[in-house]
């Protein structure tokens, strides 16, 4: 019986199977700005317009994702920079709500708060990372293994 017990706690089953990842790529912030224009009819003060046109602007820069993924027990860390947080938030690292393990992908869901959250798909076999937030902030990337060490 004890071998057996030590047979299954030294099992490859046993060991906790842990994935980091980096993923490099490009995020997209999209602004909307609202002009107003009010016009007067100079013939009849009394007629008045009001005209609301919105301009779309988009803010597209580097970036760099962090992912630790506890596959057997699926679950995880995210970290993303500053630069992907609205503008005042504190949190750049949070864990996954829900994580699904299939043979081609990882998928994802994270939550910042009651309104920002995250949803986000890693292809296996091509490291792509689709990222995107219930915000106005998407990223793609390309991921790649990395060794969690500190370097100072």
């Amino acid at each position: 019986m004890k071998k057996l017990l030590a047979l299954l706690l030294l099992s490859p089953l046993a060991v906790s199977e842990e994935l980091n990842l980096i993923c490099e790529g490009l995020a997209t912030q999209v602004t909307t700005k609202t002009i107003t224009t009010k016009s007067k009819n100079p013939s009849d003060f009394t007629q008045k317009s009001e005209s609301k046109t919105r301009i779309k602007d988009e803010n597209i820069f580097d970036a760099s994702i962090f992912l630790n993924l506890s596959l057997d027990e699926l679950s995880g860390t995210l970290e993303v920079p500053k630069s992907l947080r609205r503008k005042g938030a504190k949190l750049t690292k949070t864990d996954l709500t829900e994580l699904v393990v299939t043979e081609n992908f990882f998928e994802g869901k994270a939550q910042w708060n009651r309104v920002a959250k995250v949803k986000f798909t890693i292809d296996r076999r091509t490291g792509i990372l689709d990222y995107k937030t219930s915000g106005n902030v998407s990223f793609n990337g390309n991921c790649s293994k990395f060794k969690n060490t500190k370097k100072f």
